[in-house]
C-alpha cells in the first residue's frame, strides 16, 4: 500500500512538471492527464464514504475541462499562421475556460466546493494548492491576449468566494472558498510579476499546510468540533489563530506580505479598481477566520490550570509554522 501511494505521488508531481517544462500543447495536454489519474486513486479512502462521490465529480469536472483544452489544442493546429497561433481567439477563449475550471474559479466552482467537502484534509491540501499549480502557469499563456477578461474574472471569483463564505459553518467550505480568494489574488500577481506570484504561492502553501496539519490533528470539520477539541487543548488557540490570521493576510504577519507586494505593482499600472475589490474581498474572508478566532477565545477551557508540561507537549511543526508568520522583513513595508 506505502508503494502504491509513493508511486501516485511520484506521478501526480511528473504530471505537474511535464505540463510546465513542455514546449508542444499536447505534452502540456499529456502532463494534466497524467495528474489527473495519478490523484484519483489518492482521493479514494475507505475511511470516508463520501471520497467515491469526491473522485467522481473531480474526474468528469478534469475530464470536461480536459477535453476542452484538447479542442483549443486542435484550433490552434488548424491555423495556417503558426506566426499567430496564440492569437487565435476561439483558441485563447477556450483554453482561459477551461484553466479555470481546472483552477474551480466561478462560475465554475461548485464542483471544487463539493470535491473538498468529501476528501482528507491530506488531499484537501494537496487539491488547494499543488493541484493548482500547473493550470495557474498554463493561463499565463493566454493573459495577455485576453487581458480584460482576466480582469473581469478576478473580481468576480474574488466577490462570489468573499460573499459565499460568510454564512459556512464547515471548516473545508470555508478553506475552498479562500482558496478561491487567493487564486484571484496569485492570478493578479502573475498579471504583473511572475516572481511576486512564485512568493505569494509558496507563503499560502506553508500557511494552508500549518492550518490543514492541524485540523487533520483534532479531526475537525465543523467549527463546534473544532471548538470541542480546542477546549481540551487551549495551548493551541494562540497557534492556530495565527495561522488562521496570517492566511486571512492579516498586517504584519507573512500572509500579508505577498498581498502588499501584489498591491505595490498594481497600482502603478492604473488597476486601482481590481486592487480595490482585492483588498474589499480580503477584508471579508478575513472576518472568516475572525469569527472562527473570536469563537475559539470565548471557548471554555476544560482543565483552567494550565500546566507547564502541556505546553511542552505541542508539536513542532505547530510552533515552527506558527514562528515562520513573524519571519518577514518588517521593513519593508515602510
Amino acid at each position: 500500500m506505502k508503494t502504491h501511494k509513493f508511486l501516485f505521488n511520484l506521478t501526480l508531481i511528473l504530471g505537474t512538471m511535464i505540463s510546465i517544462s513542455s514546449y508542444s500543447w499536447l505534452s502540456v495536454w499529456m502532463g494534466l492527464e497524467i495528474n489527473l489519474i495519478s490523484f484519483i486513486p489518492m482521493i479514494l479512502d475507505t475511511t470516508m464514504t463520501s471520497s467515491t462521490e469526491s473522485s467522481i465529480k473531480y474526474f468528469i469536472s478534469q475530464s470536461m475541462a480536459s477535453t476542452m483544452l484538447l479542442m483549443s489544442i486542435i484550433t490552434m493546429t488548424m491555423n495556417f499562421y503558426p506566426t499567430f497561433i496564440s492569437q487565435s481567439m476561439a483558441s485563447t477563449m477556450m483554453l482561459t475556460t477551461s484553466m479555470m475550471m481546472k483552477l474551480g474559479m466561478p462560475p465554475i466552482h461548485l464542483w471544487f466546493i463539493q470535491v473538498i467537502e468529501g476528501i482528507s484534509w491530506k488531499n484537501m491540501f494537496i487539491l488547494m494548492t499543488w493541484q493548482k499549480f500547473a493550470p495557474m502557469v498554463i493561463l499565463t499563456y493566454s493573459m495577455s491576449y485576453q487581458s480584460k477578461i482576466i480582469l473581469i474574472i478576478i473580481m468576480y471569483s474574488a466577490i462570489i468566494s468573499s460573499i459565499s463564505g460568510l454564512n459556512q459553518t464547515k471548516l473545508p467550505k470555508i478553506l475552498a472558498f479562500s482558496s478561491i480568494n487567493h487564486i484571484s489574488w496569485m492570478i493578479s500577481s502573475m498579471l504583473v510579476n511572475e516572481l511576486i506570484w512564485l512568493i505569494y504561492f509558496l507563503i499560502y502553501s506553508i500557511n494552508s499546510l500549518s492550518i490543514t496539519i492541524m485540523f487533520k490533528q483534532s479531526n475537525s470539520f465543523f467549527i463546534y468540533q473544532l471548538m470541542n477539541f480546542l477546549a481540551k487543548e487551549p495551548e493551541n488557540k494562540f497557534i492556530l489563530s495565527f495561522n488562521l490570521f496570517s492566511l486571512g493576510g492579516l498586517p504584519p504577519l507573512l500572509g500579508f506580505f505577498p498581498k502588499w507586494l501584489t498591491i505595490q505593482f498594481l497600482m502603478p499600472l492604473n488597476l486601482q479598481f481590481l486592487t480595490f475589490t482585492l483588498t474589499m474581498s480580503t477584508l471579508i474572508t478575513l472576518f472568516f477566520y475572525l469569527r472562527i478566532c473570536f469563537l475559539l477565545m470565548l471557548t471554555q477551557s476544560s482543565s483552567m490550570n494550565w500546566k507547564v508540561k502541556k505546553i511542552k507537549s505541542l508539536s513542532l511543526n505547530r510552533l515552527l509554522m506558527a514562528w515562520i508568520n513573524f519571519l518577514q522583513p518588517q521593513q519593508c513595508y515602510w
